[in-house]
């Protein structure tokens, strides 16, 4: 499996929680997104920070390198630690 990285060249790992852009506003405001992540078929599944399980493909595109442009690790692991799909 090939390996996926943030903006500023770290490793995406399982439960990492990332900051996503999501779009510009009015005054040219960035907003952002962020998600809890695991890595599957190359590619980020994301799930709400308030739900466990669950979630849904991320559409971002990496570069010839892995490197994901839009995203940034703001924390490792997550805020929570999954076991068998139940927060603990």
């Amino acid at each position: 499996m090939k390996k996926l990285y943030d903006k500023k060249n770290r490793e995406i790992l399982p439960y990492d929680l990332l900051k996503i852009f999501h779009f510009i506003g009015p005054k040219h405001k960035k907003y952002y997104m962020y998600k809890l992540v695991e890595v599957k078929q190359n590619s980020l599944w994301g799930s709400h920070l308030s739900q466990c399980g669950g979630g849904y493909w991320l559409h971002t595109e990496a570069d010839k390198n892995g490197v994901i442009q839009t995203v940034e690790i703001v924390q490792r692991g997550g805020p929570f630690l999954y076991s068998k799909g139940d927060i603990i």
